[in-house]
């Protein structure tokens, strides 16, 4: 084992790591990464009502008048991801992403996270003014 692997867990073990946290880390980086590849795909486009995003704790895609959000909410100790889809003046909750038994969880599909669930709610959201 090198230093900085043995460093890595005395420190983890002693600052008392945060597994859920951690798991939540993961999981915002990758819907991010996904949001990011998807941005480059698309490319520069002449529609200016597109845009898109991803970061550790916010990634969003707009078309036009629509909009949906992965956003990472604090409230004390609960840690989740919340989903939403914003239309003109409305905005509704379309899933809870959170951390149980070491684990994310869809609350709306109410399994196991995977990136199947962003597609969903991308297909949600979009789909129908881009003819998926």
């Amino acid at each position: 084992m090198s230093f900085e692997d043995e460093f890595v867990a005395k420190a983890k073990e002693y600052l008392e790591e945060d597994k859920d946290a951690n798991i939540m880390n993961e999981v915002n980086w990758e819907i991010a990464k996904y949001f990011n590849n998807l941005n480059k795909e698309i490319g520069e486009v002449k529609n200016d009502s597109f845009s898109s995003y991803g970061s550790k704790h916010r990634s969003y895609m707009t078309i036009d008048n629509r909009e949906v959000l992965f956003e990472t909410r604090t409230d004390g100790d609960n840690c989740h991801i919340e989903v939403t889809q914003s239309t003109d003046d409305t905005t509704k909750e379309l899933d809870v992403i959170y951390v149980q038994n070491g684990r994310m969880y869809s609350q709306e599909k109410q399994q196991e996270f995977n990136m199947d669930i962003v597609r969903d709610h991308l297909r949600d959201t979009f789909g129908d003014i881009l003819g998926l």
